[in-house]
């Protein structure tokens, strides 16, 4: 395997995609490597492995891509990563070659703004994301997003949203608690029945529903079944009656018939 393919023979001098990304990993392995702290030597790796995996990836393109990234995607990839911290168009156009100018030019005309601008965006989109996520301070967010000072940042956020960080916030809190309320409303709706309907029993094989009238309904079967006994007992107790006076079992003398009469 190493006679048909030796890493430790190839070339590996190129010239980088990204410039300032290179440059700002060479920047910390230095500090840190330069630096008294034991954690410093350990972060050297971190640093070291980002380098790699950076070096890794652009040979592997090398092969796909022909034509090299622009100048745009090179600004893009750059303050991406490094937005929260403190990024000047000079630094930019110094470390890429070219004049401030002619990049922010060259920015504009693909993007819609300038590279300071999509700086502002991008801080202003992940102090948004904080506000409505999270209970930290706003001078924690102001320093986090990358402005120390947290008046400066309550007047960008206004220019840029058209409200201060913390009306922001509160109208985040209350367009949360009304979805939850109405999710909560549309729950209880969809668990809890109506009047008319009570203990739901559904089995595979048998239904059962019981409502508030059937109460009524199984009294008025009980009161016809009632009544139809007694109408049966009545009728009964008529015929019984009938057979009686059909035979009348009476003895009496038939000569006296004032006697006979009186006692019929």
């Amino acid at each position: 395997m190493l006679n048909q393919h030796n890493p430790f023979e190839e070339s590996w001098a190129t010239a980088p995609d990204h410039a300032l990304e290179l440059r700002e990993l060479v920047r910390n392995i230095h500090e840190c490597w330069s630096g008294q702290e034991r954690v410093g030597k350990i972060q050297v790796k971190v640093y070291f492995f980002q380098l790699v995996q950076i070096v890794l990836l652009q040979r592997s393109r090398m092969f796909d891509e022909v034509q090299q990234p622009s100048l745009t995607d090179q600004v893009l990839r750059y303050i991406k990563a490094h937005f929260r911290e403190t990024i000047s168009l000079d630094s930019l156009a110094q470390s890429l070659n070219y004049s401030p100018q002619y990049l922010s030019r060259k920015f504009k005309e693909q993007t819609g703004c300038t590279p300071t601008e999509y700086v502002i965006r991008l801080r202003m989109g992940e102090a948004r994301s904080l506000l409505a996520s999270t209970e930290a301070s706003l001078q924690e967010i102001a320093a986090y997003v990358g402005y120390m000072d947290p008046f400066y940042f309550n007047r960008i956020f206004k220019k840029e949203t058209g409200i201060t960080p913390g009306q922001y916030r509160l109208k985040q809190q209350d367009n949360s608690k009304s979805v939850s309320e109405s999710t909560l409303n549309e729950t209880n709706e969809s668990i809890v029945t109506g009047g008319d309907e009570r203990y739901p029993l559904i089995d595979d094989d048998n239904h059962y529903q019981y409502t508030g009238d059937e109460e009524i309904n199984m009294f008025n079967h009980f009161k016809s079944a009632i009544m139809s006994l007694a109408l049966v007992l009545t009728l009964s107790a008529c015929g019984t009656a009938q057979q009686g006076l059909k035979h009348p079992k009476l003895r009496l003398n038939p000569n006296n018939r004032q006697s006979w009469k009186r006692k019929w």
